[in-house]
């Protein structure tokens, strides 16, 4: 079967019954004359609420169950009551969990398991509102590693399961956002914000023409609007511009989801659901040349600059690597590293949440020195990093100083 698109809802495309009834005209009108495949985010707003779900198990709070029923309600009232049935047999899913939780206590895979309800039920809602559509839980084509938060695909199972699984399927697939499942078939999420990478996967293994994302903005910004003003839409960038973007605090789109798309050269548009007649904006292998110098700002709140500095680190090769590893075993993600050329300073940039369990391990690590003070490290918490793109993918990146000075380690 030939799929020319893969769509993806998300954002408050699929939180209220306005954006709820545009997703399903836009389906119904790509699919007239051509196979499309979507895939769909929980309902704007649920996922935090399933978080809300897992903390209160975990404390055993007796809100629990207000909570439980509130989020059941509101997906009850997008359906007919004559749909309900698989809604309340989530329910139950749901609750099982959650007690579990309360009783045993809580591990990632039971975090993962509560987290694709929101996924499972909005797509499930989406599809009992389309003719001749039928709901598809990624969990049975989706194949990852055990990270349970953050999965790992595995391309070569996944690939085959969504090719053997679509080959001479008929209708519109309604496919589930978010999640996938290890080889045991254990629930895992591919992380925050991925049902954007997702439809790329299934776009990729389908050999589609375009993945479309569909949301609530009328295409990629310059600058983020609520700062900038003047900011507006690019009609194209490539798939290097957008990456960059993307990971530097543009939040239109996934930063990893151009991945599999890079290869096969599948474009991406960008199109807003409250406005589909606008063009959006393009990403593909190639950009528009642009007059300015300067094509687009982004930039990162809430980041934290770590300074590692002392004379045990000069001229001894491998500093920089050491420092990065022990980040890698943390799973703390580098946004920034700068190294002084005699390697006695090498800083590093991290979300600020992830701040103490960084620190933990380079005291661990730097014991030794740190206790002879030939090494000492320095924190500046909560800044920014501030991206600027220009011509020919230039890029220029800076750190906006916030705090008036360091907090010292040693």
């Amino acid at each position: 079967m030939i799929f020319k698109k893969v769509l993806k809802f998300g954002g408050s495309s699929v939180g209220s019954e306005e954006g709820l009834k545009k997703v399903a005209k836009i389906i119904r009108d790509a699919s007239y004359d051509e196979n499309v495949a979507v895939v769909v985010s929980a309902f704007a707003g649920v996922t935090d609420q399933l978080l809300r779900c897992v903390k209160l198990a975990k404390e055993k709070d007796k809100k629990l169950k207000e909570e439980i029923n509130n989020l059941i309600s509101r997906h009850k009232k997008a359906l007919s009551k004559d749909n309900w049935q698989y809604i309340e047999k989530l329910s139950k899913e749901l609750l099982a969990v959650l007690e579990k939780i309360e009783k045993l206590g809580l591990e990632e895979k039971d975090t993962a398991c509560v987290l694709s309800f929101g996924e499972r039920l909005s797509a499930y809602i989406v599809a009992s509102r389309i003719s001749n559509a039928y709901f598809v839980d990624a969990r049975e084509l989706i194949k990852t590693d055990d990270n349970f938060l953050n999965a790992s695909v595995d391309f070569t199972k996944t690939n085959h399961n969504i090719r053997r699984f679509f080959a001479g399927k008929k209708g519109i697939s309604i496919i589930t956002g978010f999640i996938g499942s290890t080889q045991k078939g254990e629930t895992t999420t591919l992380g925050r914000g991925s049902s954007d990478y997702m439809a790329a996967i299934f776009g990729a293994a389908l050999d589609t023409e375009v993945v479309e994302i569909w949301g609530d903005v009328d295409g990629i910004m310059s600058a983020d609007p609520k700062l900038v003003k003047t900011a507006q839409v690019l009609p194209q960038i490539s798939f290097e511009e957008a990456i960059e973007m993307a990971y530097f605090g543009a939040k239109v789109i996934h930063p990893v989801t151009m991945v599999p798309l890079i290869k096969k050269n599948i474009p991406i548009l960008i199109k807003n659901t409250f406005n589909p007649q606008t063009p959006g904006t393009l990403i593909s292998g190639q950009t528009l040349a642009s007059d300015s110098p300067v094509k687009v700002v982004t930039s990162i709140d809430e980041v934290a600059l770590v300074n590692v500095v002392g004379i045990s680190l000069v001229g001894i090769p491998g500093g920089a690597a050491r420092i990065l590893e022990l980040m890698r075993q943390r799973k703390i993600d580098v946004i920034l590293v700068t190294q002084a050329s005699s390697n006695h300073a090498i800083c590093f940039a991290i979300k600020e949440d992830r701040l103490s369990t960084a620190l933990k391990s380079l005291e661990k690590e730097f014991a030794e020195e740190i206790k002879i003070k030939t090494v000492s490290l320095q924190v500046f918490p909560s800044e920014s990093i501030i991206t600027v793109i220009g011509k020919k993918y230039l890029l220029y990146r800076f750190v906006q100083r916030k705090s008036q000075s360091a907090k010292s380690y040693s």
